[in-house]
């Protein structure tokens, strides 16, 4: 009778840490779609959207978040006789450290030339946070 107890008490804790891990999982992929989202709408042109987005995703003040919307759409505008149509973006590379925090990075396409995107994933005690957006024309986080 002990070993029939000890063994539930067994399988009801290999339940419940399945059941962090695949919620874990699940706020993992939510956060990460999010990202995929903002990067899709920077693509499409509609940068005070993508920043509406990532309000909803980030720790990030609403009004450098606001700021960055109004940057981006001056930026393109003085980058695109430069560096071409726009032709998408993709993702390209992650790392992870210690499941605490996480750098997403995405290569934004263009004719003749690239930027990348990166997002800074925080773990926080209420779930995933992103803590930082940045891009650049750096590869060093790509290649290295």
């Amino acid at each position: 009778m002990r070993n029939v107890i000890i063994v539930l008490l067994f399988i009801i804790t290999a339940c419940s840490n399945n059941k962090n891990n695949s919620n874990e999982s699940s706020e993992r992929e939510d956060i990460n779609k999010v990202c995929d989202q903002v990067v899709d709408l920077i693509v499409k042109g509609q940068n005070e959207q993508s920043m509406q987005r990532l309000k909803e995703i980030s720790v990030m003040s609403y009004s450098d978040l606001d700021s960055m919307g109004v940057k981006i759409d001056r930026q393109m505008v003085s980058i695109l006789p430069s560096y071409g149509r726009m032709l998408g973006a993709e993702f390209v590379r992650e790392f992870k450290a210690n499941n605490i925090l996480v750098r997403r990075n995405y290569i934004l396409k263009f004719e003749k030339y690239y930027l990348r995107i990166s997002f800074t994933l925080y773990k926080t005690p209420a779930g995933w946070k992103v803590t930082n957006f940045d891009y650049d024309d750096s590869l060093i986080e790509i290649f290295y």
